[in-house]
């Protein structure tokens, strides 16, 4: 929860043109959390082009209009500044001005106490060590890589850049609740220096980590702490190799240990509110945020979000210009005018990435525009794709981005990243885009992408979607998968296209040259258009003719575990959401037990696939003619239940309510029956 703070008024501007005019100066209201001790506080944004190098035009204000106490910590005027501001005896509420117009008069730069924070700065020129006075020059200025918070001084990566030639400032306040002596010590990979109320505490020249806790407190050393606050600042210098950067003390038992979170003082970030002003100009800048983090094969994938500061003039409208080639897919996204981001950084790689917001007119005119430069940071370890959920939001934020102009690599990157959700709704798309260009030089990856971009028009576009099937049942380079691709062609001419009668003569034509099995798995859909017109008995014979070809292929115990494995995996794929492998499982399942389909679970289970994967017009084909060829199924209140759910998608809302009363008159004891009178209440004669 925030507390949002007071509004100071906007300076003059440029009006070229008029209804977008360019002020000098922005002036934005800043907002500190309520739970904040005292009001210290780290203030982040990016000025997008409005500073210049010495941040001249860079002020905080208080209420009455006073200069604040603020240091800068990090400033790029391409990329992002990062504030300690201190207020605690200013009048709130706080502003921030930010702007190309000097504000000598509103100017307070000091050094301010704030705590715990680590600064790192990377060293181009690779010196080993480098000296002191170059290393005093660099953290005086704000040229740092990234500035965050943390709980305490225990870091083995550096978070802003690679993990080699930098240098890492950690700048706080020791908390000492009475007077007490700590038996302090530092680990460091490369150089290190500790110094306490600016007297040097603790200096190492030369690596020093060890595990051994009798020799680091031998090597610890006493620190008298009075009762108080101490400013506290710590060094490190990394060559090369594994970082490691540890600030710790031997507690009572004897155990070394990293000094804890509660030993320091910890301020807050504040944030930023929307701009102050008395005119009808528009400021043209937004607001970064990262968001979050994903990590596959090297690769680190980071999530932004990004927030213009003001909503564009009546007649214009925004759009998102990215430095990988894309831009964003909206110009009407939720919140009006905000997106989010995915950008890629390669294997062993620290990327950096150009942002660029366009104001448009109604001409599709770029009238202005603003830039930053922004870079990931690892706050901790990225998350794998095993974390299913955060991989979705990745897939979901990706598929919102416009891929026209992308280059073709970051879309083979992205497809790879995107199909371990195995959502085909959000793979077809970066596969549709990315088709062409790898048709030649990975024949392989382009059938992959062509059968799953067939799968994703199956509901919408069935004829197209039938071309490419056939076209992936005419290759002999992954045999099942081409078997596949010729019984999903069948099923297209079955249930979607009206071709029954044509299903017949193709069959004959595509079992020729391929594996029993997949022999089978064609066979099958002989019975199936049987099954679909009502013509049970034949359906049967259909399948029972199939069956035959594969009856003597295993032994009738080792048929049993196979049936019921195929029943206990594909409830897990379903659980689970992984579709495009609950496909292939049924169609594996159909080939082992034609027979399967006339009954028991593989029927219900196909029928929840299509339900699963929105063909809700299959899954009530599914569903009516399971219920017409097993009146008695075990399972009936469920087939019923989910019969009404599609029906209801499809808007067949008379036979929907009499599939509900169905359940709730004739399985009253069932857990569906509940579920059914959440829906359409309980009738009286229940």
């Amino acid at each position: 929860m925030a507390l949002t703070l007071g509004a100071i008024a906007i300076s003059c501007c440029i009006c070229s043109p008029p209804a977008v005019a360019q002020p000098h100066t922005i002036v934005r209201p800043i907002e500190i959390p309520f739970a904040s001790a005292e009001p210290i506080v780290l203030l982040r944004f990016h000025a997008c082009g409005f500073l210049d190098r010495r941040a001249t035009g860079l002020a905080v204000v208080d209420a009455d209009d006073q200069p604040t106490p603020f240091e800068i910590l990090k400033h790029n005027p391409a990329g992002e500044t990062v504030l300690a501001v201190d207020a605690r005896d200013m009048q709130l509420p706080l502003a921030l001005h930010y702007g190309d117009k000097p504000l000598p008069r509103l100017t307070r730069r000091e050094q301010v106490p704030i705590s715990l924070v680590l600064r790192t700065f990377a060293l181009p020129d690779r010196q080993q060590p480098p000296q002191p006075a170059a290393v005093r020059a660099l953290l005086s200025s704000p040229r740092a890589d990234g500035v965050m918070f943390v709980d305490r001084i225990f870091q083995g990566h550096n978070p802003f850049g690679p993990n080699e030639h930098y240098i890492a400032e950690f700048r706080g306040l020791l908390d000492s609740p009475d007077d007490q002596t700590l038996r302090m010590f530092t680990i460091a990979s490369h150089q290190s220096r500790v110094s306490i109320d600016g007297h040097t505490a603790l200096q190492s020249s030369e690596t020093n980590i060890t595990r051994d806790s009798e020799r680091i407190a031998e090597e610890a050393r006493p620190i008298k702490l009075p009762a108080g606050r101490h400013a506290l600042r710590y060094q490190h210098f990394q060559a090369t190799g594994r970082p490691v950067a540890v600030l710790g003390h031997i507690n009572p038992s004897d155990a070394a240990v990293p000094l804890d979170t509660h030993q320091f003082v910890h301020h807050q970030e504040a944030t930023l509110g929307p701009p102050v002003a008395r005119h009808t100009s528009t400021p043209l800048a937004f607001d970064v945020q990262p968001v979050d983090h994903l990590s596959d094969d090297g690769r680190l994938f980071s999530r932004f979000a990004l927030q213009p500061i003001t909503s564009p003039p009546d007649g214009h409208f925004y759009r998102w210009q990215f430095s990988d080639g894309t831009q964003s897919g909206s110009p009407n996204p939720d919140p009006p005018h905000a997106t989010e981001h995915v950008f890629i950084s390669p294997p062993n790689k620290f990327a950096t990435w150009r942002v660029t917001l366009e104001l448009l007119d109604k001409h599709d005119r770029i009238v202005r525009q603003a830039s930053t430069t922004i870079r990931p940071v690892l706050h901790a370890s990225p998350h794998g794709i095993s974390d299913t959920e955060k991989l979705k939001q990745f897939a979901r934020v990706i598929g919102q981005a416009d891929y026209t102009h992308a280059r073709a690599d970051l879309l083979i990157t992205l497809y790879h990243l995107i199909k371990h959700t195995e959502q085909t709704d959000l793979i077809a798309p970066i596969a549709q885009l990315v088709y062409q260009d790898v048709r030649s030089r990975d024949p392989a990856l382009a059938a992959d992408m062509l059968y799953i971009v067939a799968e994703h028009l199956s509901e919408h576009d069935p004829q197209r979607a039938l071309e490419l099937f056939q076209q992936l049942a005419e290759s002999r380079r992954d045999p099942w998968r081409a078997a596949c691709a010729a019984a999903q062609m069948l099923d297209l001419m079955i249930f979607q296209l009206d071709q029954a009668d044509r299903v017949n003569a193709r069959i004959r034509d595509l079992v020729k040259n391929r594996s029993a099995r997949a022999q089978t798995l064609l066979r099958v859909r002989l019975g199936d258009t049987h099954r679909v017109a009502g013509r049970i008995d034949r359906a049967a014979q259909a399948y029972e003719s199939a069956h035959q070809d594969r009856k003597n292929a295993m032994p009738a115990r080792q048929a049993e575990v196979l049936e019921r494995a195929y029943r206990e995996t594909a409830l897990a794929y379903l659980q689970q959401q992984r579709h495009p492998a609950l496909r292939d499982l049924l169609f594996q399942w159909e080939a082992d037990f034609p027979t399967a389909k006339l009954g028991g679970e593989l029927p219900l289970l196909l029928g929840r696939y299509f339900q699963a994967v929105g063909n809700h017009r299959r899954a009530v084909i599914e569903y009516e003619s399971l219920l017409k060829v097993s009146p008695l199924h075990h399972a009936r209140p469920e087939i019923a239940f989910r019969l009404a759910e599609s029906l209801t998608t499809l808007n067949r809302h008379d036979d929907t309510e009499r599939w509900y009363r169905t359940i709730l008159l004739d399985y009253p004891n069932s857990t569906f029956a509940e579920k059914a009178a959440d829906v359409v209440g309980i009738p009286e004669s229940w």
